[in-house]
């Protein structure tokens, strides 16, 4: 999910028509992405501020959509699992 992206093209207009809170309670697959960093101005940072200022979004949460990332990803199983202990270790 992209949230500075979404809101400046307009695909949510406001913070509260974002779907995120939604989709989490749904039990969707979600990732916070930056989309287009360079012409939305924001880094993956500015967006977990703007998750937690916005949605209450708890360390377990990033944890449980950065994990979600990597098993979604394209890394090879190998980097995948090294990429999994590394993160495990960082939320310890």
């Amino acid at each position: 999910m992209c949230l500075t992206s979404n809101l400046q093209t307009k695909a949510a207009v406001t913070v509260a028509d974002f779907p995120y809170l939604k989709m989490k309670a749904a039990g969707a697959n979600i990732t916070i992405n930056t989309d287009n960093r360079t012409v939305s101005d924001t880094n993956l940072t500015k967006e977990y501020e703007l998750y937690h200022k916005h949605f209450n979004t708890s360390v377990q949460d990033f944890f449980v959509h950065n994990k979600t990332a990597i098993e979604a990803s394209f890394a090879s199983n190998e980097e995948k699992e090294e990429l999994l202990e590394k993160l495990t270790q960082a939320y310890s």
